[in-house]
């Protein structure tokens, strides 16, 4: 795996392009070529590899249209001479399978359908086919015959829109969807860049496929039904029909084949076409499914055996996924993350992808970055697919999934220091091989036997959600107690074991890795005739197995061949987690352990890799706690890999015995990545207890400023359509209310289209006006308010006014975004209150009620209702908030004097408190490496000569009080978290505004 031929010294100085970040590219507005040069040329800069480009809500070209096809070869141009990669998304958003809505527009034969229980005054849906009339009463269900009153019906229906939208999903288990999807998306991509396939296109990346049923029903079909009944011998029909929908005796054994039959289905008419598909044409397939919904199989049966389909196999960990708290608080993560490390070590797969970080709002910056993304390369990632980039935040696209890699963003030109750390540890670990001793099994085809829909659940009062919720977190609880004793393990999927698994010489061979134990969890119940096949011949040939219980059913049936296994030698029956993480430390002890050989606390996450330079080591903390521990480690010697310099430098260790022992200090959000080889470094480093000595530095203040604009957020507005009218309403709310007077039931801009909106013709009557008020206090200097400008977003397409004077629309300047424009209102605004007035008409397609701004040199205060604009205070030391200026997302700069006497090699300064997105230090005008991460601290390389000095610090805010939304607390930053915001523009105190400043000085310090 990996760049062998290189050694690990030129991989760590300069990684290759391969392993650096690729953003999913969001083209979610009027895209240009332009546009197109202008980011791709800032991804460059900032240390990304390529990207995966998609349309996502606010596209205007058309998806898989020719214009379409026109902008993504001129961008896959400018991304060859730029030495960028250009990867393929295969839908239109998510989930992949419906090429934007075309699969189902070519043909509607291919909907998919799922059944579901029904009163029989609700059966007469449109479309709907009753398959059996029921009769239920007390819990109890069954089929009423001739005579027997029936009270619901079980139906066959076409299953409705995802996320509200307006595309049926199609069935992704029938293989002629699969072929009009490839037909329809990969094969126009290859009639366009097929000669790029391979060399600057190398990924095809498929996100989130899986079967879109209701959780109410089960998805079903009389094409499942045919498959099925090849499958089993049985027909899906009356009496078994009802087994696999309610709880009854033989329900295990249905359902257990039925979800069999579905996953078989899956993977060879959807998973492995599109396998076939890229290996024909020289890409890799890669994305991921829906994962993290384990073991739940209503959208995806069997997460590990679809991953092996895949040649990058992938997983998902986005903002709102992963909590940097605790470990115990990311289990499923943890377990997802297992799940796609163990695939690729048994089958050999060089690439795992993970997409990461989305999500998490506009305040998100490379504190909750580094997280995250260090959480997932401990598990193996190399692919690091960091969602969003959005091409603009004008227009609903704002609301999707932010934060975003982007000009927007007041961070971006220091992401290139983020990008050289994950690709250096990317491309390091890439270099070795993983290998465990030890097999958990997953109890997968056990959540099949209890599964059922909600509704027909809910006649048994939930029984099925609450055992599949049970398995969930049993398996969980396994996982964690494993990994946080240390203990090296994968794990192991049925239906993998049966392509790949067989027992040699007292290991359990699974591809390309030999496994010395088999841990059964507590919560399988069940297993596959192949599995209980070959744990029968492991133990035969001297395998090792540790049961936490032994599973009586076999492919769903009741049977005794299970409890066979406990005869044999090798078996082991524990009680409990702790007895089996006791006896697996006592006979495989862990590679790494405190000194003394116990487990180490507080969380760690870490990963061990094998090269021919010895074993590599990640250990990261992206907890808020610092970890120290003294480790013990395998080795005679040790080497740390600088991933911020390039530079590796030996480490000091204590022997012991044939290992050593390293003091591991890890801050929160710190790592390490060490070399640990029995080669001497010629090098000898001992621990010493000796401080280095620093020598504070005073430091004088001299002014602190804004580099940039105040900004005054205005988001409520009245709106006035067609004679009706909604006074002081959040601009989301009033862009829905809008939409629907213009004859559209919300935002269309939300959903993918098979033709672009912008067909739509608009009606020469149709308009609407937006008004927005700001107040100007009356005590405000003249010098204050001709500063004043208005910031809005495509103002080409309205007559706007303020206070009833004219402004020309298209006479504006670029400003935040390719489609947002300045005015200067010098000469148009008055202390007291001021009026924008927006007017459309017509009504255009592209007008979307969106805030304004008012920018310039003022300060804020807080009124009832919202802010009024004031003259500019002096800034001080604190909360950004608190001094008029909580909108503000940029730098503000502190400056700073001091001298020294004589001349210092190095200079150090440290920042104790202070919050925003990241710092930037300047040292007599020269820039240093940014400040991201605990501990705070920098050192300045010197030598710098004796005499007087400055040093500019500048605090970078964040997005997140500029965009917003600022009025719903802890709910994911979509469009419903700015439209359900108050009725009316709240007082300035209410606004949700995250704490951003510098709240002391820095201190400074001649040596490290």
């Amino acid at each position: 795996m990996g760049n062998k031929e290189s050694s690990l010294a030129e991989i760590l100085a300069v990684p290759p392009v391969e392993y650096r970040p690729a953003p999913q590219w969001s083209w979610n507005g009027d895209l240009t070529p332009e546009r197109i040069t202008e980011q791709l040329e800032q991804f460059a800069a900032q240390g990304c590899g390529g990207l995966f480009t998609f349309p996502t809500q606010g596209h205007v070209p058309g998806y898989l249209s020719d214009k379409w096809f026109e902008l993504w070869k001129y961008a896959l141009k400018e991304a060859e001479r730029l030495g960028l990669r250009f990867h393929i998304y295969d839908e239109f958003c998510a989930p992949s399978g419906m090429a934007g809505g075309n699969v189902a527009a070519e043909n509607p034969l291919l909907l998919q359908q799922e059944i579901r229980l029904m009163g029989l005054g609700d059966c007469g849906a449109r479309g709907a086919i009753m398959l059996t009339r029921l009769r239920i009463a007390e819990g109890q269900v069954m089929i009423a015959n001739d005579g027997v009153e029936a009270t619901h019906a079980i139906m066959l229906l076409f299953s409705t829109a995802p996320k509200g939208g307006v595309v049926a999903p199609p069935d992704l288990l029938r293989p002629e969807t699969t072929r009009l999807f490839l037909q329809l998306t990969h094969e126009r991509y290859r009639e366009h860049c097929g000669g790029s396939f391979g060399s600057s296109v190398v990924f095809m990346f498929s996100d989130e496929a899986m079967l879109l049923a209701s959780d109410r029903g089960l998805i079903f079909s009389r094409y499942l039904m045919k498959e099925f009944l090849h499958d089993h011998g049985y027909s899906l029909e009356g009496e078994k029909l009802l087994s696999l929908c309610f709880n009854r005796e033989d329900s295990p054994e249905v359902r257990f084949d039925f979800w069999h039959t579905i996953n078989r289905l899956f993977n060879e008419n959807f998973m492995k076409q599109i396998h076939d598909w890229c290996e024909q044409n020289k890409l890799l397939f890669t994305g991921h499914l829906i994962e993290d919904f384990w073991p739940f199989p209503d959208n995806l049966p069997d997460n590990m055996a679809s991953l092996r389909w895949m040649h990058a196999p992938g997983s998902d960990l986005l903002g709102f996924n992963f909590s940097p708290t605790v470990l115990a608080d990311n289990g499923i993560s943890l377990l997802n993350l297992k799940e796609l490390s163990s695939v690729g070590s048994q089958l050999g797969r060089q690439w795992r992808m993970v997409e990461t970080c989305g999500g998490r709002g506009y305040n998100a910056a490379f504190e909750f970055f580094k997280s995250c993304e260090d959480f997932t390369l401990a598990f193996g990632a190399n692919l690091i697919d960091p969602f969003i980039s959005h091409e603009t935040l004008s227009g609903p696209g704002k609301y999707f999934w932010p934060q975003t890699l982007s000009d927007h963003s007041p961070w971006w030109d220091f992401y290139r220091h983020h990008a050289d750390h994950v690709a250096r540890v990317g491309a390091v670990l890439s270099q070795g091989e993983e290998c465990n001793r030890i097999l958990v099994l997953m109890p997968t085809t056990t959540a099949w036997m209890y599964y059922t829909g909600k509704d027909m659940d809910a006649v048994s009062h939930g029984i099925a959600k609450q055992e599949l919720d049970r398995i969930r977190q049993n398996q969980i609880d396994l996982v964690l107690n494993l990994y946080e004793n240390q203990i090296d393990f994968d794990l192991g999927d049925e239906f993998i074991l049966e392509e790949f698994g067989q027992a040699s010489n007292g290991n359990l061979v699974v591809g390309e890795r030999a496994y010395q134990a088999v841990v059964i969890p507590p919560s399988m119940r069940n297993l596959k005739q192949t599995t209980l096949n070959l744990l029968h011949a492991y133990l035969q040939c001297g395998g090792s197995v540790y049961a936490l219980n032994v599973p009586e059913r076999v492919n769903g049936r009741k049977s005794l061949e299970p409890a066979t296994l406990t005869n044999q030698p090798g078996w082991k029956t524990l009680s409990n987690i702790a007895s089996l993480v006791s006896q697996i430390r006592e006979k495989f002890p862990p590679y790494l352990s405190k000194s003394d050989g116990h487990a180490i606390p507080g969380g760690l996450v870490w990963r061990r890799v094998s090269t021919a330079e010895g074993d590599l080591w990640f250990f990261c903390n992206p907890w808020p706690e610092s970890i120290l521990a003294d480790v013990r480690l395998p080795g005679t010697s040790v080497q740390r890999l600088d991933t911020t310099s390039g530079r590796i430098e030996p480490m000091a260790t204590v022997h012991q015995n044939h290992s050593i022992c390293v003091n591991l200090s890890l801050p929160s959000h710190g790592h390490e990545l060490l070399l640990v080889s029995d080669t001497k470094t010629g090098v000898s480093i001992v621990p010493t207890s000796i401080k280095p000595i620093r020598t504070p530095v005073p430091l004088v203040e001299l002014n602190i400023h804004r580099v940039k604009p105040n900004l005054l957020y205005v988001d409520y507005c009245d709106v006035e359509a067609y004679g009706q009218k909604r006074i002081d309403i959040n601009t989301a709310a009033a862009d829905t209310w809008n939409w629907r007077m213009q004859g559209f039931d919300d935002n269309p801009w939300d959903l993918p289209f098979r033709r672009t909106l912008t067909d739509w013709i608009p009606d020469s009557h149709s308009g609407f006006t937006a008004t927005y008020r700001f107040i100007i206090d009356s005590e405000t200097l003249k010098e204050t308010l001709q500063t004043l400008q208005v910031a809005m977003e495509r103002p080409w397409l309205y007559q706007i006014q303020i206070n009833d004077k004219a402004i020309d629309s298209r006479s504006g300047e670029r400003w935040f975004d390719e489609d947002m424009r300045t005015f200067s209102i010098v000469n148009k605004v008055r202390r007291g209150e001021n009026i924008i007035t927006l007017r459309a008409q017509p009504f255009q397609v592209l007008c979307n009620i969106m805030p304004v701004y008012i920018l310039g040199d003022f300060s804020l205060r807080p009124a009832e209702r919202g802010f009024v604009l004031t003259s500019c205070t002096k800034l001080s030391q604190g909360d950004w908030g608190k001094q008029g200026i909580p909108f503000y997302a940029d730098r503000v700069r502190y400056r700073y004097a001091f001298s020294l006497s004589q001349l210092a090699e190095n200079l150090c300064v440290r920042f104790s408190k202070w919050n925003g997105s990241v710092i930037a230090v300047r040292l007599d005008n020269k820039e240093i490496v940014p400040i991201m991460h605990p501990p705070y601290e920098s050192i300045l390389s010197g030598p710098h000569n004796p005499g007087d000095h400055c040093m500019e610090v500048d605090v970078i805010g964040n997005l997140g009080n500029m965009m917003g939304s600022h009025h719903i607390k802890g709910q994911t930053p979509l469009r419903y978290a700015y439209e359900w915001g108050p009725k009316h523009m709240p007082p300035g105190e209410k606004y949700r505004i995250e704490v951003t400043g510098l709240f002391n000085a820095p201190e400074l310090f001649t040596g490290r």
